[in-house]
């Protein structure tokens, strides 16, 4: 629901680091739809330098079903920018 959201499978671990670079709106505005609007909570990715700053990274062992619901959660808060 995110198609310009850019994401590799992880392989050999449990996090997962979303790209929202496509977006063109700046990490505090992605920050602010996606922890305060889609109450959400994953981790920025700038935190491991400036050239992550457009990430956000989710943890996958979480049951299928809250990761579907955190995902479509954050969608509906990007829909205005496709």
């Amino acid at each position: 629901n995110m198609p310009k959201v850019d994401f590799q499978i992880p392989e050999g671990t449990y996090v997962m680091w979303l790209d929202f670079s496509q977006y063109n709106i700046s990490p505090e505005e992605v920050h602010d739809r996606i922890y305060n609007k889609a109450n959400v909570l994953l981790e920025d990715g700038d935190m491991f330098g400036e050239e992550s700053r457009d990430f956000q990274r989710i943890c996958l062992p979480s049951p299928r079903p809250m990761i579907k619901e955190a995902l479509e959660r954050i969608s509906r808060q990007f829909e205005d920018l496709k």
